[in-house]
């Protein structure tokens, strides 16, 4: 990776990496902190802390045996943190959203669209390298099926999980998880974004890469 035109050693490449890499581990593990201190609905925030917390463990048991790329855990980075201020707030009360809902006179607050894009586009990016870089897969119509399927999978999954984890838990408040409201449209919704968003991630950042 050359910065401003210079080829930087590799010993400087890698001490970039490995702080890096150290930033975005403190600064997740600062705000999983922050989002556990009274957030709006404590069953919430244990729906959308679980995929980050079980992601984080996978990339600690697999950081020195499978090294993945800089965006890649960037992107992760991301996905973790989204999750986590959603689990806070609840999609539906994010106030960042809550103002633009009110300063743009929108129906209501989308910060939920952006979780769907990123359970999309994120989880794409991650099965496209893993399948590269331990398969005989090469870029191409198969590639790009099997990632369609594995994030299809987990979107799915998800939509389960809250599902089932909601409806053993009906408190009478705002819960993430519309599905347990009966809106089941909401569900179908979310993972035919992730059907749509997943090219958009192959094409994109997949090309960049």
């Amino acid at each position: 990776m050359k910065i401003f035109g210079i080829l930087p050693h590799h010993s400087t490449r890698n001490e970039w990496t490995s702080t890096l890499h150290r930033v975005l581990l403190v600064t997740f593990l600062g705000i999983f902190i922050w989002s556990g201190i009274n957030p709006a609905d404590l069953f919430t925030w244990f729906l959308e802390i679980v995929p980050a917390i079980l992601g984080l463990i996978v990339v600690l048991l697999t950081y020195k045996r499978f090294r993945m790329t800089n965006l890649v855990y960037v992107l992760i980075w991301i996905h973790a943190i989204i999750l986590v201020i959603g689990g806070h707030y609840t999609y539906a009360e994010m106030p960042l959203f809550n103002w633009i809902r009110d300063t743009f006179d929108l129906s209501r607050n989308y910060y939920d669209r952006v979780g769907h894009f990123a359970q999309g586009f994120i989880p794409a990016m991650v099965a496209r390298e893993v399948l590269l870089r331990t398969t005989p897969l090469q870029r191409g119509r198969m590639l790009f099926f099997l990632v369609v399927c594995v994030c299809l999978a987990i979107s799915s999954s998800y939509e389960l999980f809250e599902w089932v984890g909601s409806g053993s838990h009906r408190n009478g408040r705002r819960c993430i998880s519309w599905i347990a409201g009966g809106h089941l449209g909401h569900a179908m919704g979310h993972v035919s974004c992730t059907l749509w968003v997943n090219p958009l991630s192959s094409f994109s950042l997949g090309k960049a890469r």
